[in-house]
């Protein structure tokens, strides 16, 4: 499986709400965010063929707006 396997499934199984954390809400793209993967830094726009195996630790790292 890789990254763009688990986004589908959050996708699937957590409709809008995963869905508007994670895309844009015009465009539906993915936004801009980090997703580690062990400790390893991916990116969301560019690593999500990185591939998972099992038992790895994924942590989706998703910016917000606040002060």
């Amino acid at each position: 499986a890789k990254i763009s396997d688990l986004f589908s499934y959050l996708d699937a199984h957590y409709g809008e709400r995963f869905s508007r954390q994670v895309r844009d809400q015009i465009t539906k793209e993915i936004v801009p965010f980090l997703i580690l993967v062990n400790d390893t830094t991916c990116r969301s726009t560019f690593d999500m063929d990185t591939p998972l195996n099992d038992g790895d630790d994924v942590t989706i790292m998703i910016p917000f707006d606040g002060g």
